[in-house]
């Protein structure tokens, strides 16, 4: 059986790093021999947040919220890419969590970083929330540490600025989203 990731980008400026990032990550993880298969989700189009409903509710009303909550649902779990501003995760990914409640619940998450220090003061004021929307983060991570610097001319990142070990990340993900999909089932 195969498993489906979703790659979600976490900012939406002009000249962001991430997409580039999210490509090199997919690429990376698609030479990885797992039951896994990875997705670009861009949330560059996604409006902030503007439901007259709680999340949690599900009773979406909002066109964008309604394919939004199709997209997510779709997925047995997530790789963030994540960009870290001032220390803190940007608005856009934080608005992305929040458009939904249970479209992400049970499901696996990992992050791949990507910032100043590999942006890991941004994973770890994000997992509180991932928590609390009942996620599983796993605890390996793959971060690239001073983005502008360690992306090449073709937008790759060179491998002297890349932490973690994405074999063992793509296995844990692997794992745990076999496990959480038979649970769910």
């Amino acid at each position: 059986m195969a498993y489906r990731i979703g790659v979600l980008t976490s900012t939406t400026r002009r000249e962001r790093a991430g997409e580039k990032i999210a490509k090199w990550f997919i690429e990376q993880a698609n030479k990885i021999e797992s039951e896994l298969t990875f997705e670009l989700v861009d949330i560059i189009d996604l409006p902030l947040l503007d439901e007259a409903n709680l999340p949690s509710q599900r009773k979406y009303e909002d066109e964008s919220s309604k394919n939004w909550s199709k997209v997510v649902s779709g997925f047995d779990g997530f790789v963030i890419v994540l960009a870290e501003y001032n220390h803190t995760p940007p608005a856009p990914i934080k608005n992305a969590l929040d458009t939904l409640f249970h479209e992400w619940s049970r499901k696996v998450v990992g992050f791949v970083g990507y910032g100043s220090y590999g942006a890991e003061s941004s994973i770890m004021g994000l997992r509180p929330l991932i928590s609390y929307l009942n996620m599983m983060p796993i605890r390996e991570s793959v971060r690239i540490t001073k983005a502008h610097e360690a992306l090449d001319q073709n937008g790759q990142p060179k491998t002297d600025y890349v932490l973690g070990d994405i074999n063992k990340f793509v296995g844990e993900l692997g794992w745990w989203a076999k496990a959480l999909t038979d649970a769910r089932s």
